[in-house]
């Protein structure tokens, strides 16, 4: 699920995989996992999945939504 659609609920946590689909491939799972591990991404583990903040994601690459009027 893409979490960034008009008119659909916006996911609060992405997975990996998810958030490699919602920057548009521009970093590998890898490279979001090591973001994970070293706090550039507002992230926390459980278990063995990392989960990821959307807002925090949003904050993190500068793509902040504009709020509505």
């Amino acid at each position: 699920m893409v979490p960034w659609r008009y008119g659909e609920p916006m996911k609060l946590l992405l997975t990996v995989d998810e958030a490699v689909e919602f920057l548009g491939g521009v970093l590998s799972e890898a490279s979001v996992r090591r973001r994970c591990r070293d706090g550039t991404f507002p992230a926390r583990r459980v278990g063995h999945v990392w989960l990821i903040s959307t807002e925090g994601l949003y904050d993190a690459v500068g793509l902040r939504p504009k709020a509505k009027a």
